[in-house]
This record gives structure tokens, sequence and C-alpha cells, in this order.
């Protein structure tokens, strides 16, 4: 995995998030610089923390039984494909906790770091969870400030709009925040506590993500259209392709390959065996095959051109400092250039991943402890992880 900082003045499940608590696990690739930080020292900082993790909702847990029953069904589909299905089973069904525990942890540390009278950073964090939007608690605190939350006042737009949203789709009801309302009116509310007047702001949007949306649930559709017939096509085996290279004496091309397309360990080039049925090392999610299979107009989530235009329409006169895009396959590709002039004048420094995916856990909020500035300090750590790989 890499991850790249691009710096400016349909996926149904994505295959990406893996268990890691240190930085120093992933690595970083960055873009031409654009812009930079305004760093303007009348203002104070502010981190938007937006994690779009599963809430424990009845209609999660009905609509996650109902997928199991789908990988159960398509293992009895396809019984010499069981243990690639098992594996993209055991992955989905680890996805809640693992997900869930990384954004209590983050959490955690940011509270202990930055909401307290003696913090070094002198900045304040607002967070917006799927949890605290289903419960309508969201917290926040002032720079310095302890930790509480919006009066029913301040939340009452998002309050409504999840109530509005959570029966159109029932991936609405345990991950709102996939949705491009629900992102700008949690722009909105924090434009609102935090005026653009007073702060600077930094945005970490933790979230699944696919070439084409930063915000998607692990489940990108109802679990209604994902049966176990769709499940098992794309678990087909792999079809060898006979190989047309020559083959020398020792019965191998210069690759090391016979005239079955298999290396001496029986292996064609995806590290599958013959039938298809043995990867080597990590397993490929063939989940990741399945928006080719289903209606992409069906699918949740929200799509990279939206987040931008919010940051660019929405979000004036704030001004974003570091944005982190921290979902899979978040690389914004052409829409960088399409985009540019718009972003340049309130967005400083754009980090996301690249196509090979992310931790559930990309940053160590705990080193920000000892840090008198939020904005430089996730700015130059998002940096060094670029460096280290």
């Amino acid at each position: 995995m890499k991850i790249i900082v691009i710096t400016i003045a349909a996926s149904i499940f994505t295959n990406c998030m893996r268990v890691s608590q240190d930085s120093a696990d992933k690595s970083v690739q960055p873009h031409q610089p654009f812009g930079n930080m305004t760093k303007d020292p009348n203002k104070a900082q502010v981190l938007i923390f937006y994690a779009n993790e599963p809430a424990p909702t009845d209609k999660y847990n009905s609509e996650k039984a109902s997928l199991i029953r789908s990988f159960d069904g398509a293992i009895g589909l396809r019984p010499l494909l069981a243990k690639q299905i098992g594996r993209s089973k055991a992955k989905f069904d680890a996805d809640f906790d693992k997900f869930n525990s990384a954004v209590k942890d983050e959490m955690k540390d940011l509270q202990e770091i930055l909401c307290n009278a003696g913090s070094t950073s002198k900045s304040g964090v607002i967070f917006f969870t799927n949890s605290s939007i289903v419960s309508g608690k969201i917290a926040y605190c002032l720079p310095s400030s302890e930790l509480t939350y919006l009066t029913e006042t301040q939340a009452a737009a998002i309050t409504r709009l999840y109530a509005e949203i959570k029966d159109t789709n029932k991936l609405y009801d345990h991950s709102p925040l996939s949705h491009n309302r629900m992102f700008q009116a949690a722009i909105s509310i924090v434009s609102q506590v935090f005026r653009a007047t007073e702060f600077e702001y930094s945005l970490d949007l933790k979230s699944h993500g696919s070439v084409d949306k930063f915000l998607t649930p692990r489940i990108g559709y109802e679990s209604t259209m994902i049966t176990p017939e769709v499940v098992a096509s794309v678990f087909e085996p792999s079809q060898n392709v006979a190989n047309t290279n020559p083959i020398g004496p020792s019965g191998f091309d210069k690759d090391g390959f016979d005239k079955e397309g298999l290396d001496k360990e029986g292996l064609n080039k995806e590290g599958l065996d013959k039938q298809g049925l043995e990867k080597v090392g990590l397993s490929k999610d063939g989940l990741a095959e399945l928006p080719a299979k289903l209606p992409p107009e069906n699918a949740v989530g929200t799509s990279k051109r939206d987040i931008l235009q919010t940051l660019t329409v929405t979000s004036k006169p704030m001004h974003f400092n570091v944005v982190f895009f921290e979902s899979c396959k978040s690389d914004l590709g052409m829409l960088v250039q399409d985009l540019a002039d718009d972003l340049t004048p309130n967005v400083g420094y754009f980090f996301t991943s690249d196509f090979s995916g992310l931790e559930y856990r990309t940053l160590n909020w705990r080193n920000l402890a000892t840090q008198n500035s939020l904005r430089d300090w996730l700015k130059n750590d998002l940096d060094q992880i670029a460096k280290s790989k």
C-alpha cells in the first residue's frame, strides 16, 4: 500500500483494510505540489474526524446475517473454491469489530491529547462517526477545553437528515456518513461551531473506498441483491492459458513456466494452481469484482468528485490545510487536474492512498501529544510515511 500526497492551495465490497497501529508500516507517494498551507498565526486549528464505520443497528445485524448466508450458499455452489470464498467471508465478518475498534482507539487518543486544558497543540476536534449520528451525540472540544457535545439545536440539521435518508436504503441506517448530503451537513456544522474567521481546518476522512468513491460502507449494496449465485459468480476457477513462449530443454520458458503456464511448484502467474484453488501469500478478495455483476446506480457511497466539490463550494470560506482521504483506492487520478483551479483557494495538502489498500489505522495520534501544531504534525507525519517505503 502507498499513500499519495497531492498539495493544492462503484465498488460493492472494498478489499482494503488490514490492522496496524503503527503508521511506519505504511508508505506514501507524493504528487507534484499545487499550493501550500496558509499557517495564519491569528487562527486556531481544528481537526474534523469523520469516520464511516458501521454502526451497530438492528438493520446492520440483519444485513450482515443475510450476507453471511449468501457466502455459505456460494460455498455450496462452488465447493472446490471453499477456501477462497471462506477467506472473503472471514474478512467481511471481522470488519465490524476491526473498524469500530480502530475508530474508538483513535477517538480516545485524540480526546486525551486535545480535549484538556493542558493540551500543547492548542487545537480543537470534532468527531463525526456513524455511531454518533445514530445516537444523536456528536462530541467535540474547543482548543484547550474539555469534551462536550453539540446541542440539539446545533445537531438538528444532521439529525433530521439522518431520519430522512435512513429509510431510503438499508445501508444508510448504519452508515449514514456514506451519503454526500451528510458530509455537506457535517461541514456546515463545523463552520458554525468553529468559525472560519477564527479557525483553520484539517480533515481525516476515514472510510472504506473504491476506485470511484471516497465514502462507501463495506457492503455497497443491500443484501437482497447479493444472492449466493452473485457471490459465487466472482469465484470462478481461473482458466490457465497455454504458454506460447519458447520452452527450453528444462521444460520451462525463460520466466520459469512450463507449456501449461505453471512454474515448478505448479502455480501460474497469479499464484493459483491448475484448478485455481490456492493463492500464495495474501488471498485476493474476489468480492472486489462484484461491481461488474450489479447495477452501479444501486451502489451506496459518495463519489470522489462530489466530495471535492463540497470542499470547494460548500466549505468556502473555510481553509483546509491538510485533508487525508483515509480510504482504500482514494487516489484522485485526473480529478486533480480537473478541479485544481477550484481547490487552490481553500485546500492545502491532499493525502490519499493508492490502489493497494490501507490499514484500519494509519496515524498514531499519540505522537501529537508533544507537538505544538496539529496542522504541521499531520502534514509532516504523512510526509514521513511517504518517505519510509
